[in-house]
């Protein structure tokens, strides 16, 4: 644990109690939730002894993350010993029913009633894809109710590949994916920003298509925001046929500021359109105002 000790997420730094500061507790690399969390639900299945209740408690109690610690190691338990073995005290208060807080499901009309109902249908859901992925990456893992046989397993199948390169890669902000395009979104000094401060936005846009296009971006902010090198302009990426290097990816940075910042959640609009081309591409942004 002290290894993956953390590192505040998304520049939110001022989040951080001056305790967890002195003690260094964050002072991690990025990337922290993953390693930590899988720590903590090892140490509530090795020291919950094989009792579910005392699992979940131990995992909680280490801190940090408790729902997705205590949901994962949960979720283990019932692989390893099975829903007869997770005790009835534990189940009667919430029942089997799934219930969102972020769903409205009068709003989502006939699709409302394709959602699983209950831990059951859940279950099956997932146990039927799963079927269809380790089938089609043509798996030696079977899933049944005698114990797979693993003998024949290759680790190297269990590693991400490529994928692993992509998430490393653009670990610092969402990517957007358009027919032709794909736009990486680099928040450069994290999610907050002050009063009359310089904050940098790194916008990558990757052709993915076979035809070279200029690009002409527009920036919609409020007022009082001011845009470097401009609310407007105009970008050339190659084609992916004609490209000898990365010439097929246009990058640009872009400085915000703004002297007086009135609202917490300030959101923002790129509208990137193609000339020549109807196609409208909006990429949204969002920064957190930091007033301490």
């Amino acid at each position: 644990m002290e290894k993956y000790r953390g590192h505040c997420p998304f520049g939110l730094d001022h989040c951080i109690s001056k305790e967890d500061r002195d003690r260094g507790f964050f002072d991690g690399i990025m990337g922290w939730d993953a390693p930590s969390n899988i720590g903590m639900l090892v140490i509530g299945l090795l020291y919950g002894q094989g009792d579910f209740g005392k699992t979940l408690c131990i995992a909680v109690n280490c801190g940090e993350d408790t729902d997705c610690t205590a949901a994962t190691a949960g979720s283990i338990f019932g692989i390893l010993k099975g829903a007869n073995n997770i005790p009835a005290k534990w189940i009667d208060p919430i029942g089997c029913g799934i219930k969102t807080a972020c769903l409205n499901l009068g709003e989502l009309g006939f699709y409302g009633d394709l959602l699983p109902a209950n831990i059951e249908n859940l279950t099956e859901r997932v146990y039927k894809i799963t079927k269809q992925i380790l089938l089609a990456h043509k798996t030696c893992i079977n899933i049944s109710n005698v114990p797979t046989d693993l003998s024949r397993l290759n680790s190297d199948i269990l590693y991400a590949g490529n994928t692993k390169q992509s998430l490393y890669a653009h670990s610092h902000g969402p990517v957007y994916k358009f027919d032709f395009f794909d736009i990486y979104v680099e928040y450069c000094d994290g999610l907050t920003i002050k009063n009359a401060s310089d904050y940098r936005i790194r916008l990558r846009i990757e052709n993915t298509y076979k035809i070279q296009s200029n690009l002409n971006y527009k920036w919609y902010v409020d007022d009082g925001w001011q845009i470097s090198p401009g609310k407007t302009g105009v970008l050339y990426v190659n084609s992916i046929i004609n490209c000898t290097d990365a010439s097929n990816i246009a990058e640009v940075v872009f400085i915000l500021r703004n002297e007086t910042i009135t609202q917490i959640k300030n959101r923002f609009i790129v509208e990137i359109t193609i000339e020549g081309k109807p196609t409208v591409m909006l990429v949204p942004i969002m920064l957190i105002y930091d007033n301490k």
